[in-house]
């Protein structure tokens, strides 16, 4: 019997240690620097064929030491995926469209992988702890929107730049519930989702859309997963301001703790905010989207970084005193996540640097 979309997911939640629903701690790994300069800088994608995008890059259960790496990709077959590992496929139709899951067992860390779609090669890296000289590389960005030129653009900068981890904001697609725009911002990415994991957080565009939920893993509307140094605490800003619920999370010290929500909690317009949501003055940043341009607030405590130009139509900066930087532009946020610092670098579609900061642990 064929699966269906609800056991798809309850299955995709499972493999990924991330138990649905609550606060219950995944992991999203670390990944060591991917060797691009073997890869065709020009990946194949065709309408029959979208991706291939890693959704998750992690320890197998208790044991650290095996990985396993989750690998999307809509059309085609699941016959397409081959590998020289252990691995596991699945397949389920959504709008008529095959979405197709391979998930290869028994990896080691700190080593790098090859798989293949279609008899095309790509490759990854399972994790490694980052060093003071080998930083794990971090990509945030958010509300990409599908705009083609943009997203493609910054996708390529993100490679090359080489994300280990893509950290997307909210609103990747103009409409979450399109299945058509879904698809196009799969495609638009992948040049760098084929090489690096992802961790989305739900925005306001995709609130409650099934597309979303279906194609990528949210296991809880809150939930919490650690990458390397840093705890990703993650929520469904909508669902929480909708229903006005509120929300806390478990701050363990001696590790970096970062917020990610699409409402921000200070913008310079005025938007809609987590203010009454929960109380993030104990992390050590937060990140958001939603505000379609660059933002910083906080310099010694708690930082607010807004990175929301990722391609929709860009909105001005207003005036606020707590403002640290600003600027209306497309961009990523670019941060070298060492033991006990995040050291940002805030890159435009021009690849010109917009800003720079650090984001430290207080504990």
């Amino acid at each position: 019997m064929q699966p269906s979309r609800r056991d798809f997911l309850k299955a995709g939640a499972a493999v990924s240690g991330l138990a649905a629903g609550g606060c219950s701690p995944g992991i999203v790994s670390t990944l060591e620097n991917i060797a691009h300069k073997v890869l065709d800088p020009s990946p194949a994608i065709t309408a029959e064929r979208i991706g291939p995008y890693i959704v998750n890059v992690g320890p197998t259960g208790s044991n650290a030491d095996l990985q396993k790496a989750h690998i999307r990709w809509l059309g085609g077959s699941i016959d397409d995926f081959f590998s020289g590992q252990e691995d596991t496929r699945s397949s389920v139709k959504i709008h008529g469209t095959a979405l197709n899951e391979a998930v290869m067992y028994g990896l080691e860390g700190g080593r790098r992988y090859k798989y293949c779609i279609a008899g095309r090669p790509y490759w990854f890296s399972t994790s490694g702890y980052p060093s003071d000289s080998k930083p794990s590389k971090i990509a945030f960005i958010g509300d990409t929107q599908h705009r083609s030129s943009i997203n493609r653009r910054l996708a390529k900068l993100m490679r090359m730049y080489g994300a280990e981890l893509i950290v997307h904001l909210g609103d990747a697609a103009q409409n979450g519930a399109d299945f058509s725009l879904c698809k196009r911002f799969i495609n638009n990415i992948s040049e760098a989702s084929s090489n690096a994991a992802m961790l989305i957080a739900m925005g306001n565009h995709a609130f409650d859309a099934e597309n979303m939920h279906t194609l990528f893993y949210f296991p809880g509307r809150a939930f919490s997963c650690t990458w390397g140094p840093i705890r990703f605490h993650v929520i469904d800003s909508s669902y929480f301001h909708e229903n006005r619920e509120k929300i806390s999370f478990r701050l363990d010290r001696g590790i970096i703790n970062i917020l990610l929500s699409h409402y921000p909690p200070l913008c310079s317009r005025g938007v809609t905010s987590i203010e009454g949501i929960l109380d993030y003055s104990g992390f050590d940043a937060v990140y958001s989207g939603h505000q379609h341009a660059y933002e910083r607030f906080g310099e010694n405590s708690c930082v607010q970084v807004i990175s929301g130009g990722g391609g929709g139509q860009l909105w001005g900066v207003g005036k606020d005193e707590r403002l640290v930087a600003g600027k209306s532009a497309f961009h990523f946020v670019m941060a070298d996540a060492y033991r006990d610092r995040l050291e940002c670098r805030v890159i435009s579609h021009k690849n010109e640097i917009i800003d720079e900061f650090s984001i430290y642990s207080r504990g």
